[in-house]
C-alpha cells in the first residue's frame, strides 16, 4: 500500500490589484470634496457658537440670562 502524503500546496495568489479607472479617480475626488464639505460645516457650526458667546458678553440681554441665549433651541423653548 502506498502512503499519501498530503502535498504540500502553494498559497493562493493574492487578487490582482486593477489599475485605477478615471471613474473611480473621479469617485475618489468627489468623496474627498463631500467630506471637505462636511468638515467646513462643522468649523462654522463652531466658529457661529463661539461668536454667540462672545457677542453676549457684550451685548445687553436684560433679564434673560447669557446661558439661555447660548443655549436655546430653535423654535421654542429650551426646557
Amino acid at each position: 500500500m502506498q502512503s499519501s502524503a498530503p502535498t504540500p500546496t502553494e498559497p493562493p495568489e493574492p487578487p490582482s490589484l486593477a489599475p485605477r479607472t478615471a471613474s473611480a479617480l473621479r469617485e475618489g475626488c468627489l468623496e474627498f470634496l463631500v467630506f471637505g464639505l462636511k468638515e467646513a460645516r462643522c468649523c462654522i457650526f463652531a466658529g457661529s457658537f463661539m461668536a454667540v458667546l462672545v457677542v453676549s458678553t457684550w451685548m445687553p440681554l436684560g433679564p434673560l440670562p447669557r446661558w439661555r441665549v447660548t443655549s436655546a433651541r430653535p423654535g421654542g423653548s429650551s426646557s
